[in-house]
């Protein structure tokens, strides 16, 4: 009996109807005696369900089975965060495995993250979601792969089903929408499950009974599920349930690649057939790629058809109704009035054979001489059937299956011959029937050789296709009359698999077959016509009714010439298409890491190279074969000797993740393959961009290049033609390429003209401009000579071709012009001897042994005779003079009117000499063209001169062998063009060279000296004197140049040249490129070339590294442009995407917190100084901080230009802290911050310029998202000026520079403390070209805020340059800076009003972290962070101020300075040696700071300066940052504590040393999480001392960061043991943001073992005075102790006792007291409602015992300040210092303090008063007036 069983939640009392009966639902199931007896009353007439379960509070779950027929909708979903309850199914193992059942749920499929089990019934089936793509199972079976979501992780949604690793389920991502509650419904009916969800689908098809509990189970449900129900009795066909009455469905995706609408589900073997004017395509439904049944494989036949081939229908499936069924490939076929499909039972798959049908049918055909029998399958039961069986329909849409088996053929192909019989096809030979059964042989010489046939006949011929490759053609279709095709290369394997032949209308032939998946068996449906030729051969072309999709493409190829295009994927794999016309072979060929496409075998290759047994399916599988998608070629293609065209459409499937590639070539043949991944067609390289491209001298796009050939000037326009192979990056396949230039520079790639034909490749030769018509090819005719290269024994001949226009040329007709005179004669080089009025030809050949060149002359280029010949060197020796690609050229004496005659070979040695018209006769020969290097090789070949060029000029143009490397798409290039002439020396007439005069254009900027260059591409010009024994070496970009003159040689890039001086002076010219360097000496006679110098891409500097002897020098260079880069062309303008010039976020969407409510205009607090931004505004995701989270997504666009380009500064946090591009949700190109980059502006907040190349995605929707998950320190991202544009940001234009002599000892500088980021740059000062500052500034144009200066004294005499980037300025900042004798200081230097007058502060610029403090010599040295340039962070020196009594100070300003390219010297400590453990000296003053390369040292020798120290670094094993370096007597050695992060943890690392240089990691310390953001618990700046415990002999330490939070505890030399942890060391407001002490550090080496401590204050002085020349201060020193106190040890601080020197005079009650400075001290016993009140000079404060809070007042634009400061033994008391700006208060035992940074007293207010509300006792209330640190000595200066 079907029951249903309804799952569901109601209400407390609800009733439900249940079979006409009503059932109460009682709360918590607690049922009375009386419900308990009518359940049991009822037992008989439903399903008890136990009560037996403690249910949840709330609303509960309940249900009942309901009899057959009913039906139930889910009830109203339970109430979130609540789960339906436990139950009992007692459902019946038989029933359930007998009748199926349903199961419906509403689930809430919404923000899955992690994995979690919807329901489970134990024993029988589990419903949970997890993530996919971790396991085996889902590789293997390519269920969810391709279905990941942006983060990358695939949740699905999936049954686990009873049996051996079944699994059914469906990805989320699939879905295309967002998931909530969603109907999700599983259904078993005995065959196969099906699993459903919004509109997708999974099957399986078990081959055992479904396992399921005897006995009553609970069932358990997810919170996630809202409502279930359960019927017994399976539901209708899920998948095939919906095609209506018409049993018809329209397909709405294109035909061509289609596949099943579900994630796994695929296209199989595919019959057609034509029937009364439809056509039906019947496709094996594939899941899993053939691997359901746990890998044994279950299809079943659906079923497409169409009427006119553009619209198609999906009809019902031909179900499996059996567990053991299977279906296999067959055919369609009409007989006796209905159309039936024939089709095979894979039953033994899952059934053994000896239980199947198949013995018996055996049997029969044993007994019957091998006949095939028809059998009904209930006569042999119970055998399970096994073998070819057919269904049958009325009108051709709903089959219905005929129970007989007709044949043991697995795969059987049935089919109408044309006598009117049936045919039947199997793995064995042809049948015939005439009633459908009863099968006779009809014929014995045709054996079938293959699976699954396709049999059928066209124009008078008969076909077997068989399988996937073998093929049989019969001119008769009689026997005896078969023939194997693809032996003999006549194949129609294109790439489809199992492809079958049906007719179609107008006596068209359509082939349908599918492509085989990336990931296994079955694939997409592909569709192509035949094409028939006239001998019968067959082909095949795209169906016009159905088009590919995807980005469909038309080659148009010249006759006889070779194709090839490359597709590119987005990880960087490359694809190559090939048509190879003179082989007429096409293949798909995956490049090597080289960048070539290697050639790939036929079919017919493969089955040559097999023995004969093996030319099976197995044997050809396990190749590289087409319908596997590998790579591969086909032979035979015709239509390639004339013009033909390729068709080329490259489709990407998202649901495989996987590109397909078809191709249709010349009309008459198709090839398919699929790769995984997106691809694209290879646009046109970018040459400009091109890492290995040279950028000044010619290469083709892509292919082998060497000999330049018929070099012609005509009609303003330079031809250059060149061996070529357009099809490879090999020699090979040469054809004449071409390139025209208007310029001689830049340069347009056409066609090539000449291709391989009959006679032979296309070799080198030479052009003319015909202007007489001698040729009759027509007037000004430009005419090509060439050799054709026969093969294979052919001839070496002379050839012509012409054209008239420049553009199409045509080969002769009476092509040969001059026979083979002997092998291998080649390179005609042809001019026009006007004397002599007759062209004249240079022929190389071979004659007696030697090289030769023929001269041979003609009137008219067709008719030649020979004249004379001149002789080279012997072939038997190798002597390559005069070997091949002759020239012969008349030249211009320099300084005479003039001329002789050279003639060279392919070597560049040369004769000179005279020539008559008819014979050279050589004065000097065998002279050296080009010098060579000693290392061998020449890299100048086979030369030619330009013909026709303007104003008689000799243009010459060289091979330029370069070295390969990988991913070149070219061979080689040429040589710069140069201009060529003779000279008499006392040597004789001798060849100078020089680069062409158009080589100018490419200039970019005027020569600099080598200091200030910066660029990639560089024309350098060198001049100097050299001594004898002198020696020179360059650094050119990473290329090595050294000049010895010694030796006389010049060694570039490890090639050595002879290359003397020139009356003691080294001159030359060189041209370096991104790939090679080609030199000339400045006379001109002689030349280098040097394609293995490859410069290192980040360096775009010069330099000379090494010179001794050398005088008089001058070191220039101009920069170049690259001839890729159009001269002509103007860009357009680029398409602004947003420049984030509002206030909101506009269409972009945000999340979480870090992105604020929109664009800022400028620095956020506590951010570091944010510039190079574009505008007013920009983004920043630092809103809260390093901690904080967030994205910020872009609306969609399409990607309609070459690049993004964007401004991004910020972290450099990849994945976390980025921006991101988007195409189809997925991340394919991201661009993090910098942090602090070597080679930008600034730190690592200046946005630089960045870019996305995204030609790969022309066409497609993306968006943009900017992401910030980072937390730790630069855990944020700025981004402005995003735009789309036809080329990347251009490199920075060449920097602007000023110089003058050092003839002062200072260099002003006007700085201006605020403006637009934008305006800050990059200022680099060069002494006689060496850099020795590198600042970022802000100069303004007028009216300075205050004047920075520069000692540069010490280059006195030496020639200053300043260089800069203006770009964008209307002024020029460069003209404001002065030399002057002094610096220009304010007036009123250390008194300003916003000066602090008990605290150190810095005489101009920005302070921040005390370093390297320590005592010595009776001197306390402080060292601070020091930016002498500008009021903000930045630009980080160390500044150096000294004082005898830690109260008056001398600042000396800058004394660490940062060398470039350095621009930070950041944190460090300074010790003093007195054991001179290091070697610097006993009692020496050692600075230790992290830079560059690792630990470094400073010392100062004459104990005052202090230098950077040679031998650095010290150590490079020391990790993180902030060094701060102790002296542990205990150990006799060296304690350093640094700073980093691991695991998102901050971290101090402490270190031992006996000798400040090694160094060994002892332990680590941890402090807070990252995630709490900076400034937290032991984030940088940590300190470690061992301080006296008051009262006490004993010690502790006390380890700290920044911040002051400490711990407490003991130190063995290796390890801090805290007793206690976060302890804070001084009173801060609760909740505030920031610390106002930071980073504070304590005296090393103190006297008296006293321990004094100073904090950076931090304070805004600019916020007092915008034009302030200073910024921060220091805190007042402290003295450390610790005390002990009931909560345990504690830090003590209070003044140094140096404080009171600076008294004025005695303390006086507040009411006498009238002054600026002030120590005010109070004490007394408050009341417990007591409130005292002070007026500081204007500055409230306040005190309040019922809060015991400690306030200073709202004053000004100041907030509030309020500290915790409690009563000690009921008195109140502290010491308050009242300075010009911020105060200080310390508590008399130390144990409080606190630093009041936004004190800012009225300068006109003198008195302080106090005013008490309640009780106060025994108060004392005085003041004692205080002077200023700053003497008058300090104010003089």
């Amino acid at each position: 009996m079907k029951r249903l069983f309804l799952l569901g939640v109601v209400a407390m009392g609800a009733m439900i109807d249940a079979r006409g009966f009503t059932v109460r639902v009682c709360p918590e199931n607690h049922f009375t005696d009386q419900e308990a007896a009518w359940w049991t009353e009822r037992a008989d007439r439903t399903i008890v369900l136990s009560n037996a379960v403690t249910a949840a509070q709330g609303a509960q779950l309940d249900g009942v089975w309901l009899p057959p027929g009913r039906t139930a909708t889910l009830p109203p979903p339970v109430p979130a965060g609540r789960a339906l309850r436990t139950e009992r199914l007692s459902a019946s193992r038989a029933a359930v495995t007998n009748g199926g059942f349903q199961a419906t749920l509403r689930v809430d499929l919404a923000d899955v993250r992690e994995d979690e089990r919807l329901w489970a019934v134990p024993g029988g089936v589990e419903l949970y979601v997890r993530k996919a793509g971790r396991f085996a199972y889902d590789r293997g079976m390519g269920n969810y792969l391709p279905f990941s979501r942006a983060d990358g992780a695939c949740p699905v949604l999936e049954a686990k089903l009873p049996g051996p690793a079944a699994r059914i389920g469906i990805p989320l991502a699939a879905v295309p929408r967002d998931l909530g509650e969603e109907e999700v419904r599983l259904n078993y009916d005995g065959t196969h499950w099906q699993l459903s969800l919004a509109g997708l689908f999974d099957e399986e098809f078990p081959w055992y009974a479904a396992a399921w509990p005897e006995e009553p189970v609970a069932t358990t449900f997810s919170p996630r599920v809202r409502a279930a129900a359960f019927r017994l009795g399976a539901a209708a066909d899920l998948v095939q349930a919906d095609y209506g009455p018409s049993a018809a469905r329209p397909v709405t995706r294109p035909i061509q690649y289609w596949t099943p609408n579900d994630h796994n589900a695929w296209v199989g073997d595919v019959v057609c057939g034509f029937d009364r004017g439809r056509f039906h395509v019947f496709y094996l439904y594939d899941r899993r790629h053939h691997k359901s049944r746990a890998g044994r494989g279950a299809h079943y036949f659906a079923h497409l058809s169409t009427t006119n081939l553009t619209e198609w229908f999906e009809h019902p499936a031909l179900a499996l109704t059996a567990p053991w069924e299977s279906h296999g490939t067959g055919t369609p076929f009409r007989w006796e009035g209905k159309f039936h499909l024939a089709y095979g039972l894979h039953t033994v798959r899952t059934v053994p054979w000896a239980q199947t049908t198949g013995p018996a049918m055996a049997a029969w055909r044993a007994a019957h001489g091998g006949a095939e029998g028809i059998f009904r399958m209930a006569d042999l039961a119970p055998a399970v059937p096994q073998g070819g069986t057919y269904a049958s329909s009325a009108d051709g849409l709903r089959f219905e299956k005929s129970g007989v088996l007709f044949t043991a053929a697995q795969n059987p192909t049935v089919y109408n011959r044309p006598d009117g019989s049936l045919g039947l096809a199997d793995y064995v030979r042809l049948w015939r029937s005439d009633r459908f059964g009863g099968w006779t042989v009809a014929d014995d010489t045709k054996h079938a050789r293959g699976d699954c046939p396709s049999v059928f006949s066209w124009r008078g011929h008969s076909y077997v296709i068989q399988g996937f490759f073998m093929m049989d053609h019969s001119a008769s279709g009689k026997p005896g009359t078969w023939e194997a095709w693809e032996e003999s290369g006549d194949d129609l394997y294109e790439g489809l698999a199992v492809p079958m032949v049906a007719p179609w209308h107008g006596d068209r032939r359509i082939l349908a077959g599918w492509i085989n998946h990336v990931h296994g068996w079955g694939g997409w449906l592909c569709l192509r016509e035949l094409v028939a030729e006239p001998d019968g051969r067959l082909g095949t072309k795209w169906l016009p009714e159905a088009p590919p999709p995807g980005d469909v493409r038309t080659f148009e190829v010249a006759a006889g010439a070779t194709f090839a295009h490359t597709f590119v994927s987005e990880q960087g794999a490359r694809l190559e298409l090939r048509v190879d016309a003179a082989e007429r072979r096409a293949q798909f060929s995956d490049c090597g890491a080289d960048g070539v496409a290697p050639r790939r075998e036929t079919l017919r290759e493969i089955l040559m190279r097999l023995p004969a047994k093996e030319r099976t399916i197995n044997a050809v599988n396990r190749q590289e074969v087409p319908h596997r998608g590998g790579n591969f070629a086909i032979g035979k293609v015709r239509g390639l000797d004339r013009d033909y065209t390729v068709r080329v459409a490259v489709w990407y499937d998202a649901k495989s993740d996987a590109t397909l590639f078809d191709a249709e070539i010349a009309g008459r043949r198709t090839l398919v393959c699929r790769r995984p991944g997106k691809y694209a067609y290879a646009e046109p390289p970018d040459l400009a961009r091109d890492p290995n491209r040279p950028q000044l001298r010619y290469t083709p796009r892509f292919g082998w290049v060497n000999d330049p050939n018929g070099l012609t000037w005509q009609n303003g326009e330079w031809r250059f033609f060149y061996q070529h192979n357009p099809t490879g990056t090999q020699w090979g396949n040469m054809h004449w390429g071409y390139a025209v230039s208007t310029d001689l520079v830049h340069w347009e790639e056409r066609k090539p003209v000449l291709a391989p034909d009959a006679m032979g490749m296309m070799f080198s030769g030479s052009g003319v401009v015909d202007r007489e018509n001698t040729a009759g090819f027509g007037k000004d005719a430009h005419v090509l000579l060439y050799t054709a290269a026969g093969e294979k024994g052919k001839p070496f001949t002379q050839c012509l071709a012409f054209s008239r226009d420049g553009r199409r040329y045509e080969k002769y007709a009476g092509n040969p012009v001059i026979p083979q005179l002997s092998p291998g004669n080649r390179d005609p080089k042809v001019f026009w001897h006007a004397p002599t009025r007759a062209w004249v030809m240079a022929l190389y050949g071979e004659e007696n042994g030697r090289h030769v060149v023929w001269i041979l002359t003609s009137p008219d280029l067709k008719t030649w005779t020979k004249r004379s010949t001149v002789t080279g060197g012997e072939t038997a020796k190798k002597d390559r003079w005069l070997y091949e690609c002759p020239d012969l050229e008349e030249l211009k004496i320099e300084g005479e009117d003039g001329t002789a005659w050279v003639l060279w070979g392919a070597d560049n040695a040369y004769a000179v000499g005279t020539f008559d018209g008819a014979v050279f006769r050589p004065e000097a020969a065998r002279l050296a063209g080009v010098v060579a290097a000693r290392e061998g090789g020449m890299p100048y070949y086979a030369a030619q001169t330009y013909a026709n060029a303007p104003d008689g000029r000799a243009v010459w143009v060289a091979w330029y062998r370069l070295p390969k490397r990988p991913c070149m798409d070219f061979t080689h290039a040429f040589s710069l063009p140069q201009e060529l002439s003779l000279r008499r020396t006392p040597e004789g007439l001798r060849l100078v060279r020089r680069p062409a005069r158009e080589l100018a254009a490419l200039r970019d900027g005027a020569a600099v000296p080598f200091a200030l260059f910066d660029g990639e591409l560089a024309e350098i010009d060198v001049v100097c004197a050299v001594a004898s024994d002198g020696r020179l070496a360059l650094d050119l970009r990473g290329v090595p140049l050294v000049y010895d003159a010694a030796k006389g040689t010049l060694t570039v890039a490890g090639r050595t040249f002879d290359w003397p001086l020139d009356r003691g002076r080294l001159a030359f010219k060189a041209f370096l490129d991104r790939v090679g360097l080609e030199i000339f000496s400045a006379d001109g006679l002689r030349v280098a070339a040097v394609p293995e110098a490859w410069p290192k891409p980040p360096c775009r500097s010069l330099a000379v590294t090494a010179r001794t002897g050398v005088t008089e020098a001058s070191f220039r260079a101009t920069r170049l442009r690259s001839i890729w880069t159009p001269c002509a062309v103007k860009p357009s303008a680029p398409v602004v995407f947003d420049d984030f010039e509002r206030a909101d976020w506009g269409a972009w969407t945000v999340t979480g917190t870090a992105f604020g409510k929109g664009p800022v205009t400028n620095t956020l607090p506590r951010q570091a100084r944010v510039g190079g931004f574009r505008g007013r505004s920009f983004i920043t995701s630092y809103h809260g901080g390093d901690g904080a989270t967030g994205t910020l997504t872009s609306a969609a666009f399409t990607v309609t230009k070459p690049y993004v380009n964007f401004l991004i500064g910020g972290g450099r946090a990849p994945g976390r802290a980025e921006l991101q591009l988007l195409v189809d949700g997925k991340v394919v190109r991201a661009q993090t911050g910098w942090n602090e980059p070597a080679d930008g502006p600034g730190i690592g907040e200046t946005l630089h310029p960045a870019s996305f190349d995204v030609r790969a995605f022309r066409g497609r929707t993306a968006r943009l998202r900017v992401v910030d998950t980072a937390r730790e320190g630069w855990g944020h991202i700025n981004v402005d000026a995003i735009t789309f544009d036809e080329a990347p940001p251009a490199p920075p234009v060449p920097a602007h520079t000023r110089t003058f002599v050092a003839a002062k000892p200072y260099v002003l500088f006007p700085m201006w403390n605020c403006g637009p980021g934008s305006l800050r740059r990059r200022l680099t000062v060069f002494a006689d070209g060496a850099p020795i500052r590198v600042m970022d500034v802000l100069l303004p144009e007028k009216d300075p805020d205050w004047w920075a200066w520069m000692d540069v004294s010490a280059y006195k005499g030496q020639a200053l340059t300043f260089q800069m980037d203006v770009t964008g300025l209307s002024y020029d900042p460069l003209a404001t800076i002065e030399a002057a004798d002094r610096p220009r200081e304010a007036a009123n230097l250390y008194d300003e009003p916003n000066r602090p007058q008990l605290k150190f502060s810095p005489r101009q610029g920005w302070l921040n972290d005390p370093n390297g403090l320590v005592y010595r010599d009776g001197k306390w040295l402080l060292f601070y962070q020091h930016n002498p340039f500008s009021v903000w962070w930045g630009n980080l020196h160390w500044g150096y101020a000294e004082s005898t009594d830690l109260v008056h100070w001398t600042d000396h300003g800058a004394e660490l300075v940062p060398e470039p390219p350095h621009r930070d010297i950041i944190s460090g400590s300074g010790v003093v040696d007195r054991e001179n453990t290091a070697g610097f000296g006993k009692d020496a003053h050692v600075i230790l700071v992290k830079y560059g390369p690792g630990l470094c040292a400073w010392t100062a020798p004459d104990g005052r300066h202090y230098a950077y120290w040679p031998g650095n670094p010290l150590s490079r094993t020391v990790p993180g940052a902030d060094p701060k370096v102790i002296w542990y007597a205990k150990g006799k050695k060296w304690i350093c504590l640094t700073h980093g992060v691991e695991d998102r943890t901050y971290t101090v690392y402490i270190c031992s040393s006996p000798n400040l240089r090694d160094w060994m990691l002892e332990s680590k310390f941890y402090g807070d999480h990252v995630s709490k953001g900076r400034q937290q618990y032991l984030h940088e700046c940590p300190g470690l001392e061992e301080l006296r415990i008051r009262g006490e002999k004993g010690t502790a330490w006390i380890l700290w960061g920044a911040n002051a939070v400490s711990a407490i505890g003991s130190f063995d030399g290796k390890v801090f043991t805290p007793v206690e942890e976060r302890i804070p060391t001084y009173q801060r407001q609760p909740g505030a943001k920031g610390w106002p002490w930071y980073a504070a550090q304590a005296f090393q080496n103190g006297p008296d073992g006293r321990v004094v401590l100073m904090p950076w204050l931090t304070l805004n002085m600019v916020a007092l005075d915008r034009r302030s020349a200073f910024n921060q201060a220091l805190g007042i020193p402290q003295e450390l102790d610790l005390v002990r106190t009931a909560e345990g040890l504690r830090l003590a601080r209070r003044p140094v006792r140096e404080m009171d020197a600076l008294r004025a005079g005695p303390a006086v009650p507040l009411a006498d007291f009238a002054g600026e400075l002030a120590e005010v001290n109070v004490s007394c016993r408050p009341g417990p409602d007591a409130r005292i009140e002070w007026d500081m000079r204007g500055v409230p404060f306040a005190w309040d015992a019922r809060t015991e809070m400690l306030t200073m007042g709202a004053h000004g634009k100041v907030a509030a300040e309020s500290v915790k400061w409690p009563l000690v033994n009921g008195t109140l008391a502290f010491r308050l210092y009242v300075d010009r700006v911020g105060f200080e208060a310390f508590s008399p035992d130390g144990l409080l303090a606190a630093p009041f940074r936004s004190a800012f007293p009225d300068r006109a207010k003198r008195r302080i008063t106090v005013k008490t509300t309640g009780p106060v006792a025994d108060a004392s209330f005085t003041a004692t007036p205080l002077r200023s640190i700053w003497s008058a000595a300090h104010r003089a200066r």
